[in-house]
């Protein structure tokens, strides 16, 4: 476990854990990071928990974790995520995902199409403001779904 959590980091330098393949979990919450580099995670093969809580990230792109083939958990918790971008990533292997409180979420088609082999998907304590009904087709994988707690209305 490598605990780089509340020391103001403000950003993370592309590569810069390229070398640490054996690390299976990460905490960088606490700091004032607002955005990740998409290669900042490569090597990480067998990173497990993703820590990125108590940030300032308004926008996620989870193609940073294309290298990152055994996450299990990746926390978002606080927050100020408007968006989040999965298109780019290879989720294939990723089979937990745990976003909480994040604000304003919203899940659209696009979003979470492309992977079928999602398992595990926790959305659970957002503000996750709409969803629309194409939002999880193609997700034939899924064995978990949580939505509970979030302020959720079906578009069409």
């Amino acid at each position: 476990m490598l605990d780089l959590s509340a020391n103001r980091l403000n950003g993370i330098e592309p590569s810069s854990m390229e070398h640490l393949q054996s690390l299976v979990e990460l905490n960088l919450s606490e700091n004032s990071l607002t955005d990740i580099p998409s290669t900042a995670f490569d090597g990480l093969s067998k990173l497990r928990k993703l820590d990125l809580s108590y940030n300032q990230f308004s926008r996620i792109d989870l193609a940073m974790l294309a290298d990152v083939r055994l996450l299990e958990v990746l926390i978002l918790r606080n927050n100020r995520i408007s968006e989040v971008g999965i298109d780019e990533c290879e989720t294939s292997r990723i089979t937990a995902k745990k976003i909480d409180e994040a604000v304003e979420l919203s899940v659209e088609s696009t979003s979470l199409s492309k992977h079928d082999s999602l398992k595990h998907l926790d959305l659970g304590s957002n503000r996750i403001a709409s969803l629309t009904d194409v939002a999880l087709q193609g997700l034939g994988m899924l064995q978990y779904l949580n939505l509970s707690s979030n302020i959720v209305r079906f578009a069409a």
